[in-house]
């Protein structure tokens, strides 16, 4: 296998590599090893990362001082970064994020009296109406989010 000077130079001088490339016989070896550690480049390479991630939580679990935990923490980075890239995930508004808590908790306005009215719910509800600091307080704790993402 040919290799730049400067690979040589890691190859040599760091006993990790110098291992694993010992190992690599052929050239499709090391597209292998290559398209392992890399950030996938097609939905196919990324959905056989996320297959080989699976399969190594299967066998890895919690358990931090597994040999291959640390593969385990790597392909994780690189499918994480491969999903920024491929799935960005907007920002949510405030009124959306109450929105969707009060759908996954079927909580009608009328369920939210602590905030105040029904018609200063409605008007919070159709985005006339700021909600004010005690409120977002008071909606945090109950939904036990940070009162932040109501802003």
């Amino acid at each position: 296998m040919m290799m730049s000077q400067a690979l040589e130079h890691t190859v040599t001088h760091w006993s990790p590599c110098r291992q694993i490339l010992s190992v690599l016989q052929t050239t499709e070896d090391y597209q292998q090893l290559v398209a392992l550690l890399s950030v996938p480049q097609t939905t196919e390479d990324y959905q056989q990362l996320v297959a080989l991630l699976d399969e190594l939580i299967d066998t890895v679990g919690n358990e931090e001082t597994h040999p291959l935990a640390r593969l385990m923490e790597t392909l994780g980075t690189l499918i994480e970064a491969y999903e920024t890239e491929h799935y960005p995930m907007r920002e949510a508004s405030g009124l959306e994020v109450l929105n969707y808590l009060m759908t996954e908790h079927q909580l009608s306005p009328q369920d939210l009296s602590e905030l105040g009215s029904e018609r200063e719910i409605s008007k919070f509800l159709a985005g006339l109406l700021p909600l004010q600091v005690s409120q977002l307080k008071t909606l945090g704790q109950r939904f036990g989010v940070p009162p932040e993402v109501f802003l």
